[in-house]
């Protein structure tokens, strides 16, 4: 025997969230009509006040330079949620040496993630204009005269924002300058102390990128979104952001460095859970390196708002980091490119065999970071 549900009872939550709400709200049937009532008694007819909503993405360009859109507030808006993502930083190019303690240029770091949701009564200068950074471009392939060269950094992503309420920083370019202090190089994330709003419960700082022990060890960038904290970042986004390492879109591995040993680069960024970052180049002790991978597009992007039903952002989603490419004795190989969107490319392998080989002959370029990303849903 089948049975009717009169009606449906659920705790409350109002739409500002430093206010939750309290008691319950119900939702139920008359006629041919639903209706919503809520913890005070009022009834709202839900087909009347258009209970519906509405996404629009909006993607960076392809070509190296920044994405610029319009948005104007509709008139029967209720509030809207806002999510921006920072572009990745272009990795450094690699070094060309014949010594065995020079370290691989690192990768770029990841975009940071920020978001908000805003009433429409305070969305007050409509039009709003949505800027969508532009990802960083790659250090250039050095080429061989004969003598030792440094590689070249890459630039920083671009930032993306939705006017001046809501800013998601990109990430640094590659590095190739040894920290004195640290003893490696890497390029941060794009940093949450510098987005709108800064801090908080309201964003997640972009992944490092991967780097190069002085010791010759390359070192991948961390995973992000990962699974190990408690609660994970499915839950509860707060639990991420007091990690120094950040957790925002992915970095891009290190190139291939020249010790005692050659060593390999490293693949970029992970999305714990998702597909795996662009895979390492191979060094080659008698000849070129091979890339590195580029990073996969498109992940977890229902995972960024509350409302993670949505079918529409599949296609909009974080790309995993590059691949650091390969070393080699007679050429460099080029890192990989960041997936779609956020994520910093890869590091550029070294020239191993100076003083060895035919000139002309290169190192290996930085892979480019990807574009950023802003997402808006539209509740009426």
């Amino acid at each position: 025997m089948s049975k009717i549900l009169k009606s449906l009872q659920i705790t409350t939550q109002s739409a500002s969230p430093s206010t939750p709400g309290t008691g319950t709200v119900a939702v139920f049937a008359s006629g041919s009509s639903i209706y919503f009532k809520n913890s005070s008694g009022t009834v709202y007819d839900i087909a009347a006040t258009n209970a519906y909503i509405n996404v629009l993405s909006y993607t960076g360009s392809t070509d190296g330079t920044t994405a610029i859109y319009s948005w104007s507030k509709p008139p029967t808006l209720k509030y809207l949620d806002i999510c921006c993502v920072g572009a990745g930083g272009g990795g450094a190019s690699g070094r060309i040496t014949n010594s065995n303690n020079q370290v691989g240029s690192s990768g770029g770091g990841g975009g940071a993630i920020v978001w908000q949701s805003i009433e429409a009564a305070r969305l007050t200068a409509s039009p709003y204009t949505i800027t969508v950074g532009a990802g960083g471009t790659p250090g250039a392939a050095r080429i061989t005269n004969g003598s030792a060269q440094t590689g070249l950094v890459g630039t920083n992503g671009g930032n993306t924002s939705f006017g001046t309420l809501v800013v998601a920083t990109g990430g640094q370019g590659g590095q190739i300058v040894i920290n004195a202090t640290t003893g490696y190089n890497v390029a941060t994330g794009g940093r949450l102390e510098e987005c709108t709003p800064s801090l908080g419960p309201w964003g997640l700082q972009g992944n490092t990128s991967g780097w190069d022990t002085t010791g010759g060890t390359p070192i991948a960038p961390r995973a992000v979104f990962n699974l190990g904290f408690s609660p994970p970042i499915f839950s509860n986004a707060v639990a991420n952001v007091s990690s120094s390492w950040g957790n925002g879109a992915a970095g891009g591995g290190a190139g291939a460095s020249r010790t005692t040993i050659i060593t390999t680069g490293t693949s970029g960024s992970t999305i714990t859970g998702f597909t795996n970052g662009g895979a390492p180049g191979i060094s080659n002790a008698t000849g070129p390196g091979t890339a590195g991978s580029n990073g996969v597009s498109n992940q977890i992007s229902n995972r960024l708002l509350r409302y993670s039903g949505s079918t529409t952002l599949t296609s909009y989603g974080l790309g995993t980091g590059g691949g650091g490419g390969g070393g080699g004795i007679t050429a460099g190989a080029n890192g990989g490119a960041g997936g779609y969107y956020g994520a910093g490319g890869g590091g550029g392998g070294v020239l191993f065999g100076l003083g060895s080989v035919l000139v002309p002959s290169s190192s290996g370029a930085g892979g480019s970071g990807s574009s950023g990303l802003c997402i808006l849903i539209e509740y009426y």
